[in-house]
C-alpha cells in the first residue's frame, strides 16, 4: 500500500496560492497537513498581501487545513538552518 507523503503548503491567502493548493489537492499526490503563512507580527497581517490574520484563519477553516504562522524573523532563521549545509557545500566546490 502506497502512503502519500505529507506536506506543508506555503499559503499567502491570495488567488494564486488558492489555485495552486486546489491543483495540489486535485492531483492527490500529497497529504497537505498544514498551511504556512509568514506574518507581520506587529500588524497581524500576511507579509505578502497584507491580509488580516483573522481572514487567513477563516480561509484555513473553510478549507479544512490548519493554519500555522511564522514571523519574517522566524522564517529567516529557519531558512538559514535548512540552507546552511548546502551553501557551505557549494562554497567549498567554488
Amino acid at each position: 500500500m502506497f502512503r502519500k507523503p505529507k506536506a506543508v503548503f506555503n499559503w499567502s491567502g491570495g488567488k494564486d496560492s488558492a489555485l495552486a493548493l486546489h491543483k495540489v489537492l486535485q492531483a492527490g499526490k500529497y497529504v497537505i497537513v498544514a498551511l504556512l503563512t509568514t506574518v507581520d507580527a506587529q500588524k497581524l497581517t500576511s507579509s505578502l498581501h497584507n491580509i488580516p490574520l483573522r481572514l487567513l484563519q477563516h480561509q484555513a477553516d473553510s478549507i479544512g487545513i490548519p493554519l500555522y504562522t511564522v514571523s519574517r524573523r522566524q522564517l529567516a532563521q529557519l531558512m538559514m538552518k535548512v540552507w546552511k549545509r548546502p551553501f557551505l557545500t557549494l562554497k567549498k566546490k567554488a
